[in-house]
């Protein structure tokens, strides 16, 4: 988990470069190569982090910073500047490299509508690096690298990554870098081509083995293959309409028919999920190729709100060992938790080329295995195991020795029933005889000195406490709190629960195992914190997605409604201490989950120096409002 507090210190430092009018990647990559220099300059005692600012010249600035102070001093003056490698300084005095490196990430989760960048979701993260692991130690190869976060974690001789945007690079470089606590990282390498990875010359020298390319690639983006790629395809009997074919396709097509390692060459890819099931001529040929001499296992990864697309995970090898004897799996997650252990026991199965007990893994997940017989049966098409609601688990299913046994102890259970129903009938008599007996309520034995508020009032509540009161024995008096008990019969039974749920109404009513306590002061609290906690967790679900800024706004916006909009009183909302930035991801944030509900069109421009403007153009939080009205005795909220 991101230590939030470098998170805030590296807001601070990317709202600099946002109010200078830099965004998205742009941003996030200087905002990198800033922290890079400044991490090299450190971890080779160029200067000392202790150092006060103040005593470093602009010459130091300038050989801390190197090559990136050009680009820094285009949108700063020097003051500026300076001020920037102060806080920069700050973060990496204060906050282990590890923590830089995952604030960094959660900034690029959260600029995601202006980066244009969606990361790889850390379900399919998990599965991808569980089949890296096993599969090789030496080499990883990302030629999607992005920001670098499939890389991450996984411990090899070499990690390679290759982008054609510069930003991207820069942020991996940085990102990578920093988790690995090194500013120079001898252990791997990464490297942005000139050129685009689908014609580079992938043959390596024959000494480098057991490489894995791990990718994310973009989706169903339509790339346009010539010359020796396309050649390459309808060599193995792969036919396109046109050289026109989707990203995703092309990025592996590369791999498979370039890299003259076969045997010692695998691949862990998402793709779009119609790869099951597509009709046009490609994709079917393309799909068939697959199956039948590189495919091994195929993982549904639909956890993430983020996907606009269906995924799934292809994993495989240029050339199967033994193609015609290997099964390919087909495997559902039941959700997102699965823990790690059990990712690789399922991992280490499929690449053994074992079977699976249908109980097995019932629970974690849905695993189909086909040998490749069976596959061209059903014509290459194959549909990923579902969980239905009304299906039976396999692991509940009891043998015959297990159902004898059950219908033993029922037999015995009957026997007992039987005893029992006979001794609640003798109860059942004797307290008839008892019914018929006159009832009197028995007076209380609590006492008091002079008229109580109660005694004095004619509402509702008070004549409801009242009747309680003289009814009720007093068990035990702790300051306003009474432990209360009855003695009623069904003709009293009746007014007693009336009472009683009167008194709920206005919260006057507390239960503990066993006991009943009412509330007797003039001034009883009606516990917003109470409904406060209801509402917060009737939201947990939808806010474990929120920042640290944004969960804390959406807090204040509840206090707000609870404590003042609801009670007409007047009070400023206080969001001085957050950035504009902030306040409009949050905003925006709130608004994607369904948390803020917008209730007015007015085209009014929200000034964030009079936020009250907010109150007459969101309202925040339906369930607040539902919740806040059952406290006060309403039975719906229909706005």
């Amino acid at each position: 988990m991101e230590n939030k507090d470098a998170l805030q210190k590296l807001y601070k430092i990317a709202d600099s470069f946002y109010k200078n009018g830099k965004y998205g990647l742009e941003r996030i990559s200087l905002i990198c190569n800033t922290i890079k220099q400044v991490f090299f300059a450190n971890k080779f005692n160029h200067f000392n982090t202790l150092k006060e600012i103040h005593n470093l010249s602009d010459a130091d600035i300038r050989d801390i910073l190197k090559e990136v102070y050009a680009d820094l001093y285009s949108i700063f003056n020097q003051a500026q500047i300076r001020e920037l490698v102060y806080y920069v300084i700050e973060l990496i005095k204060n906050y282990p490299s590890k923590d830089i490196a995952q604030a960094i990430q959660q900034l690029i989760d959260n600029d995601i509508k202006a980066s244009g960048l969606i990361p790889t979701d850390e379900f399919s993260i998990r599965i991808m690096q569980g089949f890296a692991k096993k599969m090789s130690n030496r080499y990883y190869i990302d030629p999607c690298v992005g920001t670098g976060r499939l890389l991450a974690g996984l411990n090899a001789k070499n990690l390679i990554g290759y982008d054609i945007n510069s930003y991207c690079k820069d942020i991996a470089d940085t990102y990578l870098n920093l988790l690995e606590n090194k500013a120079e990282n001898t252990r791997f390498s990464l490297k942005l081509s000139t050129e685009n990875f689908l014609y580079m010359d992938l043959r390596f020298s024959n000494s480098i083995v057991g490489r894995t390319f791990v990718f994310d690639p973009p989706l169903n983006d339509t790339l346009e293959l010539y010359g020796e790629m396309y050649q390459n395809l309808s060599a193995n009997n792969i036919y396109s309409a046109n050289n026109n074919i989707p990203s995703e396709y092309a990025f592996l097509s590369k791999i498979l028919f370039s890299v003259p390692d076969k045997e010692n060459t695998s691949f862990i890819c998402v793709f779009a999920n119609n790869f099951l099931s597509a009709q046009d001529k490609f994709k079917m040929t393309f799909r068939r190729y697959l199956m039948n001499n590189s495919l091994i296992a195929v993982i549904q990864s639909n956890f993430s709100e983020r996907n606009k697309i269906q995924k799934i995970i292809l994993v495989g090898k240029n050339k199967l060992d033994n193609p015609h004897n290997s099964l390919r799996y087909f495997i559902t997650p039941k959700d997102k938790n699965i823990s790690e252990d059990d990712i690789s026991r399922i991992v280490q199965k499929c690449l053994n080329n074992e079977t699976f007990d249908e109980k097995e893994f019932y629970n974690i997940a849905k695993i189909k295995a086909y040998t490749l017989q069976e596959i061209r049966e059903n014509d290459y098409q194959i549909s990923m195991p579902q969980y239905f609601e009304d299906e039976v688990n396999p692991n509940e299913i009891k043998s015959l020795s297990e159902i004898v046994d059950d219908l033993k102890t029922s037999n015995q259970n009957l026997i007992n029933t039987s005893h029992d129903l006979e001794n609640l009938l003798n109860n059942l008599q004797t307290g008839e005889k008892n019914l018929k007996k006159p009832f009197i309520l028995q007076p209380s034995k609590y006492t008091m000195k002079g008229k109580k508020w109660y005694e004095i009032e004619k509402s509702e509540e008070a004549t409801a406490l009242k009747q309680i009161i003289e009814t009720a024995q007093i068990i035990n008096e702790d300051s306003n709190l009474l432990e209360i008990c009855f003695e009623t019969n069904e003709n009293s039974i009746k007014q007693v629960l009336e009472w009683i749920k009167i008194l709920n109404k206005y919260n006057r009513i507390d239960t503990k195992p066993d006991k009943l306590y009412i509330n007797i002061s003039k001034k009883c609290n009606k516990n917003k914190e109470r409904l406060y906690s209801i509402i917060k967790r009737y939201y947990e679900k939808k806010t474990e997605f929120l920042s640290k800024e944004q969960f804390n706004i959406y807090k204040i916006l509840v206090d707000y409604y609870l404590k003042y909009k609801f009670n007409d009183k007047k009070h400023a909302l206080n969001l001085d201490e957050y950035f504009e930035s902030d306040i409009y991801s949050a905003l925006y944030t709130l608004k994607t989950l369904g948390i803020l509900q917008q209730i007015s069109t007015s085209n009014k421009n929200i000034n964030i120096k009079n936020i009250d403007l907010l109150s007459e153009i969101y309202l925040p939080f339906k369930g607040i409002v539902y919740y806040h009205n059952l406290e006060k005795g309403e039975e719906s909220w229909n706005k």
